[in-house]
């Protein structure tokens, strides 16, 4: 009896452990050390131990952003509502694949004290996430890309959002694995601007 009740409880923590969690269209696990947060309508996962160490997904909208203008406005807009610092502003990189608009930059990059904040986002012609990352280490960077090796994205498989004025994604948005290469900065994108 105690071996049947040992196994279960093993059995629990295990599955705990690789519980997948969803927020939107989005597909998560949270590391072993790291909690969650809501703020302001965004998902933190962060490190207790080191508070500079934090992604957070944006919820996702029916709307698309497909403008480098648009992407900027998010952006200071989730800088503020996370009170992440804002140091300098590297170009913009917009990406268009597998059914999908991306858009992508480096927000702060503060060495030697080692800052980096990353932005991204992802619409199809229904729905648009993100997230933005801060590392404040090379170790956090390297947690940071783990939690993104196993993140997914499935889009909406209906429709939601049909504005004419509005160009769409080339094709149907496809599902999205492990977005490690999506979210590392893209080094000699430019000098970036103050």
């Amino acid at each position: 009896m105690k071996t049947l009740a040992i196994a279960c409880l093993i059995l629990v923590l295990t599955g705990n452990l690789f519980a997948q969690n969803k927020f939107g269209i989005l597909t998560y696990q949270i590391p072993d050390h790291w909690e969650v947060a809501e703020v302001s309508g965004n998902l933190v996962l962060f490190n207790p131990a080191n508070p500079g160490c934090r992604i957070a997904f944006f919820p996702t909208t029916q709307t698309i952003i497909d403008t480098e203008e648009e992407f900027l406005e998010l952006g200071s807009q989730k800088i503020n509502e996370l009170g992440s610092q804002n140091f300098t502003q590297y170009p913009v990189e917009k990406i268009e694949q597998e059914g999908w608009i991306i858009f992508r930059t480096l927000i702060a990059h503060n060495n030697p004290q080692y800052n980096l904040i990353f932005m991204i986002t992802l619409s199809n012609s229904n729905e648009t996430t993100g997230f933005l990352y801060e590392a404040n280490s090379g170790a956090c960077n390297d947690e940071i890309m783990q939690v993104l090796s196993i993140l997914d994205i499935q889009p909406t498989s209906e429709p939601t959002v049909q504005d004419p004025t509005k160009p769409q994604p080339k094709g149907k948005a496809q599902p999205m694995k492990d977005l490690r290469r999506m979210a590392e900065p893209q080094k000699g994108k430019g000098k970036g601007k103050n």
